[in-house]
């Protein structure tokens, strides 16, 4: 459940600081900060492979590419995946580090959620009862689908 996952010690991986990148695509005022957690949709490219890097790097500035995501908030990455059975395809991880994600591109900050962490836990319990691994779809219920209903909760800005 989310709450053991954030419970749990968080894993590593290792990442260089200049692999690390927040965006300043989003103009962030004094208003939106005090007070406030801050939340990042982290981006990976879908495969380590330098071909997908690449053409990911043409189609960005168009709005398209191969891209994992995750969301960023008080020390976990959450977001949706694949699973055979009945369970859960919300997950938990260390920041930066989504396994079998591909290779991280960037974090790009969204805004800060008014929400305290035991209100975030008991958002992402009740979205790990709506967002199935078994109805996980590449297309119309993949991890961008559950990104954006996440972000949207949290009250920050909507995925770029």
């Amino acid at each position: 459940s989310a709450r053991q996952s954030a419970m749990g010690q968080a894993g590593s991986c290792s990442l260089s600081e200049a692999e690390v990148v927040d965006s300043a695509a989003v103009e962030i005022t004094e208003e939106d900060v005090l007070g406030k957690e801050p939340v990042r949709l982290i981006v990976y490219d879908v495969a380590v492979d330098k071909r997908v890097e690449f053409v990911n790097q043409l189609f960005r500035p168009a709005g398209a590419g191969m891209y994992h995501a995750g969301v960023e908030v008080f020390g976990l990455e959450w977001s949706f995946g694949c699973r055979a059975d009945r369970g859960s395809g919300v997950f938990s991880c260390t920041p930066r580090c989504s396994p079998n994600a591909g290779k991280f591109r960037e974090a790009i900050l969204l805004g800060y959620t008014a929400l305290s962490n035991p209100e975030v836990l008991d958002l992402l319990e009740s979205l790990e009862n709506e967002w199935l691994g078994e109805d996980y779809d590449l297309i119309s219920h993949n991890c961008c689908h559950f990104c954006s209903r996440l972000l949207d909760a949290l009250g920050v800005r909507p995925m770029p």
